[in-house]
């Protein structure tokens, strides 16, 4: 694996630990830098959405100066949120990606609540849908793709 991330043909992506939620630890998720190469319509579209956010933590770092992380969230009770980018080792941002929107992901909202995340993003594949509810931005993946520097 650490060669295939050395030759930036893919990435990891491991598990945000806090003492307010029973984490697992020890498993990374892995994407690959070229997104195109994944067949499956839904994990193809949480690859392009991984590839971006890493892109944007790097861009927190080197541009803002912010020790920004990208992280996702699973604990042993089963609930998982793809992604947590953390800033200062603090949650900051957390995403859920779904091919199409019917409902909100309540793994979203148990996380978001119990580690205070400030910005909940369910990001859907379905264009352009941008919307609120219960604290959560419900937005397109295409709209909010065009939105990270």
């Amino acid at each position: 694996m650490e060669v295939l991330e050395r030759f930036y043909y893919l990435f990891r992506v491991y598990p945000y630990a806090h003492s307010r939620i029973r984490a697992l630890k020890k498993e990374s998720k892995v994407y690959l830098w070229d997104w195109s190469e994944v067949t499956d319509r839904a994990a193809k579209l949480e690859n392009l959405v991984a590839s971006h956010l890493l892109r944007l933590c790097h861009y927190l770092h080197d541009v803002e100066g912010h020790r920004a992380e990208l992280h996702y969230l699973r604990d042993t009770d089963g609930r998982e949120v793809d992604f947590l980018i953390t800033v200062k080792e603090r949650p900051w941002c957390a995403m859920e990606v779904k091919s199409q929107y019917s409902s909100l992901s309540r793994s979203l909202l148990y996380f978001g609540s119990r580690l205070e995340i400030p910005l909940l993003y369910q990001v859907v594949g379905e264009g352009g849908i941008d919307l609120v509810r219960e604290g959560v931005r419900v937005v397109s993946a295409d709209r909010l793709l065009r939105s990270i520097p």
